[in-house]
């Protein structure tokens, strides 16, 4: 039997190998049919779609941020490389780390043959991306042998996807991905698991591709698990879309998880199974306040989406995540959500805008990125504007405390918008000068008048500071002790201009003007 069928695999391989080629065949036919063959056009090659590796870019910044706490001066700078990808109309997409407090930028071929200096158009960094393009227009062809990438319908969990990389800026690699979960640090992520180890520098701004298309990028990658954490293709796409730097919402409140029963009892949730999260605080100048909602109401869902008894929501791109990261990157800025309360035991709708109020009037404002900070260096006394990024450096200089006399300063933004402040000041240093003798313990005060007329935001403090007064001295009240100390004006000078020879040539910036004195 085995022989009878090697025979005729073999008959076969000979009836193939017999079979006239094409040039035989040509020969065998008559005039008029050769004629007719070599009018017909040749079959025209199939079209391989390009190689999704070749969109990619190097992305090299240079990245220097001011000291906030010295805030005449800037840090060490320091510098980043990502990967960015081509768009098409000279336009880059990469991690939004290259853009933070960047001083210069470039875009680089991976092969290393050419780089082109680049600008940021627009940098998010809630989002964590960047857009850039080229910071001359003669350098566009740049491009050219580089392939657009078209942002494609966003991930889900279950969904397969390929990874598009580069092996050393030449070899592309390609590695099939599986949507495995989705977490929120911040905004939502998706975690991908690879089917192969993934090369280094994975995690650096790579495309996630499927069908042609770019349907996430790469922010993190842990090789233990062959783990590659994602930016959806849906906040890609509102990334790209908002006209400026929108920002994620601010919505205004916060909240805290109902576990304990007597609690639940008091706010008349009586089902054990029941969700919900409790406000406990409404920003008066955010958009919660402007809807309706009160301290006391019990969040029971967002846009019909029910959040259950620890918190959390079924996300209908990322599955399971906490209700507050949903309050954030459910919708963008301009876009409204439907809110369900529980008030007082009864159903309440209210309909939130989405608008970042919360934050732009807030008493303690967020600095933009690279922005550069407003300070007074004042006969050896520091003053600045109490800003996240202010709070934030004391922080990190005192193992994550505040100062008793900044302690609770955010959850008492009401009582000081009470008293007409649009700003707080802060007497952040001195400087032992001989206009600050005895004044060593003062700083970290907030400041309340100067010359006994109220200090409502710091360009006013920069104005009653410079107003002279009859005998010479000028009066700083602060809200803790030593709650008053007098400078002489004169003293004041002679420091000044101390200070401006020695160590601090600028003295003052206190926002749009580039005044020295």
């Amino acid at each position: 039997m085995i022989r009878t069928l090697t025979l005729l695999v073999l008959a076969g391989s000979l009836a193939i190998g017999c079979k006239p080629t094409v040039r035989t065949a040509d020969q065998n036919q008559k005039p008029a049919q050769q004629e007719q063959a070599a009018q017909q056009e040749p079959a025209a090659p199939q079209e391989q779609a390009a190689d999704p590796s070749n969109s990619l870019v190097d992305v090299n910044s240079t990245n220097q941020d001011y000291n906030i706490l010295q805030p005449w001066e800037k840090e060490t700078p320091g510098s980043n490389s990502t990967r960015g990808i081509y768009l098409g109309n000279n336009l880059v997409l990469c991690n939004g780390k290259a853009a933070d407090a960047a001083t210069y930028v470039e875009l680089a071929l991976p092969d290393g043959s050419r780089t082109v200096t680049a600008k940021v158009l627009r940098f998010d960094p809630d989002l964590r991306l960047a857009l850039l393009t080229l910071e001359h227009e003669e350098d566009a062809d740049f491009f050219a042998d580089r392939t657009p990438m078209q942002v494609g319908e966003p991930l889900r969990i279950g969904d397969t996807a390929e990874f598009a990389g580069l092996i050393q800026g030449i070899k592309p690699v390609h590695a099939g991905l599986t949507v495995e979960s989705a977490d929120a640090p911040g905004m939502p992520r998706l975690n991908l698991h690879a089917e192969r180890s993934l090369p280094d520098g994975a995690g650096m701004g790579c495309p996630v591709v499927k069908d042609g298309k770019l349907v996430a990028m790469s922010v993190s990658y842990r090789a233990q698990n062959q783990m590659l954490g994602c930016i959806n293709a849906e906040l890609i796409s509102r990334f790209l879309n908002q006209k400026e730097n929108a920002g994620v919402p601010m919505v205004g409140f916060s909240l805290i998880e109902l576990k304990d029963p007597v609690f639940r009892k008091y706010l008349k949730i009586d089902d054990p199974k029941a969700g919900g999260l409790y406000v406990n605080k409404v920003e008066p100048s955010g958009a919660a306040a402007e809807a309706g909602m009160k301290e006391g109401d019990v969040l029971t869902a967002i846009e019909g989406i029910a959040i259950d008894n620890t918190g959390r929501c079924v996300h209908p791109v990322y599955g399971p995540l906490p209700a507050t990261c949903l309050l954030n990157s459910y919708k963008p800025v301009g876009e409204t959500l439907k809110l369900s309360l529980l008030r007082d035991g009864q159903p309440v709708e209210i309909t939130l805008p989405l608008n970042r109020d919360a934050a732009e009037k807030s008493l303690v404002r967020e600095m933009q990125p690279g922005e550069r900070p407003r300070y007074i260096m004042w006969g050896g006394l520091l003053f600045q504007p109490v800003t996240d990024e202010f709070l934030q450096a004391i922080r990190e200089r005192a193992q994550d405390s505040l100062p008793l006399s900044l302690a609770g300063i955010e959850e008492n933004e009401d009582t000081y918008r009470k008293e007409g402040r649009r700003e707080l000041v802060v007497l952040s240093l001195v400087v032992p000068t001989p206009a600050t003798l005895g004044y060593d313990n003062a700083r970290f005060n907030l400041v309340t008048k100067v010359n006994g007329k109220d200090v409502h935001d710091f360009a006013e403090f920069a104005k009653l500071i410079d107003e002279p007064t009859p005998n010479g001295l000028v009066s700083i009240s602060l809200n803790k002790a030593p709650y008053e100390i007098y400078l002489s004006a004169q003293a004041v000078q002679g420091s000044n201009d101390l200070i401006r020879r020695q160590a601090i040539p600028r003295l003052r910036y206190v926002g749009g003007e580039e005044e020295q004195k």
